[in-house]
């Protein structure tokens, strides 16, 4: 396996598919926190999302759900929550979310993994995170028995991809070197060019896309592809 000793996988658009009508419900949660009608309050949730993600991709750094509220109020003219009123707010979108649970982006996903256990590999996710916090997405995985040896989240390090500080933390928890994890996702600037720049391999998830040597069309050509069976060198 050419030293290989771990495969990390970014969670969201890559090992799960949110569930629209948790999307839904947040919507419907956070506007009658606001006070605001559901379809502004829908726009303000969106524009705070590719807002803040975008930011992420250029600077690294982390926002949760309390920057993205205050954006998301700052949008809609209203008071953000006081503590109390923002923690109450957060445990109800977090009960949302486990009502309405994501689900795998492929139907074999379980058997992939295993596979990849089979083929002598740890497991690992390294994500961003944002309204859903680390901590329920961790809850997720078990739920749906995607089992990992080591999670890594954003909110938890305080520091989002692509920010080499997230693939730090892989890295010390896996307790190898950066050689030795190859990182799989579908954002080619946090996943890819992130891996890369902190010395992970890195392939890029494209659902539908032909696999070749940075591009993964299904997570279930990934154990038998180059960058784990170390056939060829995948830069």
């Amino acid at each position: 396996m050419n030293g290989l000793r771990m495969v990390s996988f970014d969670v969201w658009g890559t090992l799960l598919r949110g569930n629209p009508d948790y999307k839904h419900r947040r919507v419907a949660t956070v506007a009658a926190a606001l006070g605001t009608a559901p379809d502004p309050t829908r726009t303000a949730l969106d524009d705070a999302d590719d807002a803040l993600d975008e930011q992420t991709l250029r600077t690294g750094n982390q926002y949760g759900v309390a920057e993205r509220l205050a954006h998301a109020a700052g949008a809609l003219g209203v008071p953000m929550p006081d503590d109390a009123a923002l923690a109450a707010l957060d445990a109800r979108l977090a009960d949302e979310f486990r009502r309405h649970p994501p689900t795998p982006t492929e139907p074999d996903l379980l058997a992939t993994l295993a596979r990849l256990r089979a083929a002598g590999l740890r497991l690992a996710v390294a994500s961003n995170t944002g309204f859903v916090p680390g901590r329920e997405v961790h809850r997720a995985l078990v739920r749906l028995g995607l089992r990992v040896d080591h999670q890594i989240f954003s909110d938890e390090v305080g520091s989002a991809k692509p920010s080499p500080r997230l693939f730090a933390r892989l890295t010390t928890a896996a307790a190898c070197g950066p050689a030795g994890i190859v990182h799989i996702g579908d954002n080619e600037w946090a996943d890819v060019a992130g891996a890369a720049g902190a010395g992970l391999g890195a392939l890029w998830y494209r659902p539908g896309h032909p696999t070749d040597d940075q591009i993964l069309g299904r997570l279930a050509d990934l154990p038998d592809h180059p960058a784990v069976t170390g056939n060829r060198r995948v830069s």
